[in-house]
């Protein structure tokens, strides 16, 4: 019986032989790489990797049907001369060996070759056995996603190469060895936590995109150390008594650091960072190798738009171009004005010559220059007839330049439009501020509206304005809200008023009390913060009253100073919002005057620069240049409940204004005009690289960290993959063999 059946029980066998290198090539193609190995790992002590594509494993699969096919299917004879009896004969034979089951018994050969292919398969399946993971080594692959690795002078691009060597370093390490992949560009974030798992580092890696961020590596290298060097040590917390006597804490076991390799893939576009100590850290640092002075590229760095103070019609355009090469160029410059639908308004271009970059090394082994100055150039183009009140696009491009680096190729910045602030005014009209709030010169940036005291509890007239976001800045003279509750969605000036949660009157020593003071003396101030730009003075400041704030938010900022430390200007935080609280008044309770600072320059400059400051005004020049990853904070009109943000690639965004005034918007990763839709209301505003460091795309074969000068050093030998061959070698065999048994049987 099995004599009659042996080549259907081989074959059977061969084909459950082959079953689980099938299931797992299918779990691999569904994303369950990572699993299938711990499933593996954890029970049997294995693992694999598949070595080749999607496409070419299919292919390999699909090789054993295609072989039976051709057993069963081909059948080829050299036509001879014979007798009808011997053709009669031959004939029957031929109709026997067509019959599945008869030629089932007779092809030995079958077997073989089968064989052979599931010995190939599983060869590039790559099965591993695990041993103990007790002595394993640390490593950490850190790889830099910024802009500069978009370059594509390593083909296809610097990010791809770096992808391919942390995939070699992965497969350097052995199964006892723990890793974990950590990328970066402004910030740090890690992929994978620490594991022996080489196929979940593998999948991090190879999941690493392509940013437009700019390079920082101080978050990646601390997110390292904390692994490296621990502050806390868990046998110091088993060990300790848990009554021990409040003071005379101590350390019972200090903390072990664990000794780590960090491997950074990057181009080294990053600043040193000067003050770390690398400890346990051991820094390899991986960089394209590429000749020295041949980086190719040229980029817009900066582009501003000044509308004239005499014809704000009249639009003056300079655009920043530096040449990061060893030769000088000369590259044409255009600058199209389109606008909100794309129609070309204005159009102009002309040439730019750039001087090279100039470069100078340090005598010795350092690679680190001690002078690297771009070749540089400000073109102007003056723009005529410009509506204020559109909303234009100024593009500006390198026409039909080929370099290493496309991204600073194109930059767009949009015309901002006049925007008013809107401001409440609350309380008794003082004079002075009146006198301020109805000039014509703030009627020209400011739409402004009077409320008593007694009207706070109008709904209509405070409530809903303020809750709704309708205001920008709200000044309280003499009065305030009792409640913080109460408080505006908006920023707010007190002056001569309290804000909640302090109070003037109440229980003795509560600390949300203030207290009054006679006649306090200034002693010092800020005058870097934007409020206080351009005043001076503040020392001949007479005050006849003013109140001490006590139990201040820690790290308030105080722009003005008094005696022992008194608070007399400062701003807090209230959410997205902003207070400046004056801890005095302009005048007394009864209508005295409390100080003369009304009568000099400073004061109407202080309330100009707390109106541009507090008001969101927009003054029709350029909008602000952001770079990728930055905030936009977006205040359209009163009333709006959600807008919707559109990214240049038409990626739709929507953001519910909830219980804030105004709108954050973080996803700004993507270079060129975004859109802000908001009811009727839309406007633009443009996302640029303007960074010199990512522009300047010539690898740093050396970084400083801390004391130590970290060179680019020669990647770790890697194990020579012989499944290519045996793959090759094997196919060959497999198909010679066809060949010759074709010829052997049908001669």
């Amino acid at each position: 019986m099995f004599r009659r059946y042996w080549f259907v029980l081989s074959l059977a066998s061969l084909l459950l032989v082959g079953l689980p290198g099938f299931l797992v090539f299918v779990a691999d193609l569904l994303g369950y790489e990572g699993e299938i190995d711990s499933w593996l790992e954890g029970r049997l002590g294995l693992s694999h990797r598949f070595s080749i594509g999607s496409i070419p494993g299919i292919v390999l699969f699909l090789l054993p049907l295609v072989l039976i096919l051709l057993y069963f299917l081909k059948l080829r004879r050299k036509p001879l001369t014979v007798s009808s009896t011997f053709l009669w004969k031959k004939s029957i034979e031929d109709l026997h060996v067509n019959r599945f089951l008869q030629w089932m018994r007779h092809n030995t050969l079958l077997l073989l070759q089968l064989a052979s292919l599931l010995g190939l398969i599983y060869a590039i399946v790559g099965p591993r056995l695990h041993g103990s993971s007790a002595s394993g080594r640390h490593y950490i692959i850190t790889v830099d996603n910024s802009a500069s690795m978009n370059a594509t002078d390593v083909s296809p691009t610097r990010l791809e190469w770096a992808k391919a060597q942390a995939l070699r370093e992965i497969d350097a390490a052995t199964d006892s060895d723990f890793g974990m992949v950590i990328v970066f560009n402004s910030t740090a974030e890690i992929r994978q936590s620490r594991t022996s798992n080489r196929a979940l580092l593998r999948r991090a890696v190879a999941d690493v995109r392509p940013t437009s961020h700019s390079t920082r590596i101080e978050e990646a290298l601390i997110l390292a150390e904390s692994l490296a060097n621990p502050a806390r040590s868990t046998e110091n917390e088993a060990v300790r008594p848990l009554d021990a006597e409040p003071g005379k804490e101590r350390t019972y076991a200090a903390p072990e650091g664990i000794p780590t390799t960090v491997h950074v893939f990057s181009d080294g576009r990053f600043s040193d960072v000067a003050d770390f100590a690398l400890n346990n850290l051991t820094i390899h640092l991986h960089i394209p190798e590429l000749p020295r002075d041949t980086v190719n590229n040229i980029g817009i760095v900066r582009m501003d738009a000044v509308r004239d103070d005499a014809d704000a019609s009249k639009v003056e355009v300079s655009v920043r171009v530096l040449n990061f090469r060893a030769e000088v160029a000369s590259v044409e410059l255009k600058l199209d004005v389109l606008s909100r639908s794309g129609n070309l308004l204005d159009a102009r271009q002309k040439s730019v010559y750039l001087p090279k970059r100039v470069v100078e090394y340090p005598e010795g082994e350092s690679t680190i220059p001690t002078k690297d100055i771009p070749g540089e150039q400000i073109a102007t183009f003056t723009l005529t007839g410009v509506d204020t009140a559109a909303d234009v696009e100024l593009r500006a491009t390198l026409a039909g330049l080929q370099d290493a680096f496309p991204l600073d190729d194109r930059v767009s910045v949009i015309l901002g439009i006049v925007r008013k602030a809107r401001v409440l005014h609350v309380g008794p009209k003082n004079a002075a501020i009146a006198y301020f709030l109805d000039s014509p010169s703030t009627k020209d940036i400011a739409d402004v509206r009077y409320i008593t005291r007694e009207q706070l509890a109008d709904r209509k007239l405070y409530g809903d304005p303020a809750r709704s976001g309708e205001i920008d800045l709200v000044i309280f003279h003499r009065c305030a809200p009792e409640r913080e509750e109460d408080l505006p969605l908006a920023n707010c000036l007190f002056v001569g008023a309290v804000p909640p949660p302090w109070k003037k009157t109440g229980t003795a020593g509560d600390p949300e009390i203030v207290e009054a003071v006679k006649f306090p003396r200034v002693q010092g101030w800020v005058d870097t913060h934007p409020i206080m730009r351009g005043l001076r003075g503040w020392q001949d400041l007479e005050l006849a009253e003013a109140w001490r704030y006590e139990a201040l938010p820690p790290r308030t900022p105080r722009l003005l100073e008094g005696d022992r430390g008194m608070p007399l200007i400062f701003t807090r935080s209230r959410g997205t919002n902003t207070d400046l609280i004056l801890a005095f008044g302009l005048e007394t309770e009864d209508g005295q005057w409390n100080t003369r600072w009304f009568m000099k320059i400073g004061f109407p400059l202080f309330l100009r620069n707390a109106l541009y400051v507090l008001g969101n005004i927009r003054d029709a020049g350029a909008e602000d240049n952001l770079r990728p990853g930055q905030i936009q904070i977006l205040r359209p009109p009163g009333g709006v409940a959600e807008i919707v943000v559109r990214s240049p690639s038409g990626e739709k965004t929507t953001i519910e204004r909830g219980g804030r005034a105004d709108f954050t918007f973080s996803g700004t990763d993507e270079l060129g005009v975004y859109r802000v839709a908001a009811k009727d209301d839309e406007r633009r505003f443009a996302v640029n690289l303007f960074d010199p460091e990512e522009s300047h795309i010539e690898p740093r074969m050396s970084i400083r960290i801390g004391q130590e000068e970290v060179r680019a050093g020669v990647n770790r030998s890697q194990p020579l993959e012989l499944w290519r061959y045996i793959v090759l070698l094997g196919l060959v065999l497999v198909v010679v063999e066809w060949y010759l048994y074709n010829l052997r049987v049908h001669v």
